[in-house]
């Protein structure tokens, strides 16, 4: 089952659009100063996970680093190093050259929208 232990969450950041249903998915900054938006490239830059479920304009609460749930996107192993899985603000496991790894994966996810547990540190470094 999949628990929080937050290290840091950046404060004053705000929901670009309706997020209410992506609690867990990763976020990155808006082009807009102070917002937040569904990460949508495959390893890019992220942000944190998303905590709450803001509708635009709310308040987004974001985990930049610490343990967190997160969504899958497909099948993790338990110590997979982790990245941005694209399109739907997933998590994916770390592959190819040149994606930002955003975290670890503390347990297993067996497949597409299971929710697992990770440790994450946004900005750590590329594969």
């Amino acid at each position: 089952m999949a628990w929080e232990q937050p290290c840091f969450k950046p404060s004053g950041l705000v929901s670009s659009a309706d997020l209410s249903a992506k609690q867990y998915y990763l976020v990155k900054i808006h082009t807009v100063a102070g917002q937040v938006a569904e990460s949508t490239v495959l390893g890019e830059v992220v942000i944190g996970a998303l905590q709450n479920k803001p509708t635009s304009g709310q308040a987004a609460e974001v985990m930049q680093s610490g343990i967190t749930p997160l969504v899958a996107s497909a099948a993790i192993s338990a110590g997979d190093k982790l990245m941005a899985a694209g399109t739907t603000g997933k998590v994916a496991t770390a592959t190819g050259s040149g994606k930002h790894i955003i975290g670890q994966a503390l347990e297993a996810a067996s497949g597409d929208g299971v929710t697992f547990t990770g440790i994450i540190n946004c900005g750590t470094g590329v594969v």
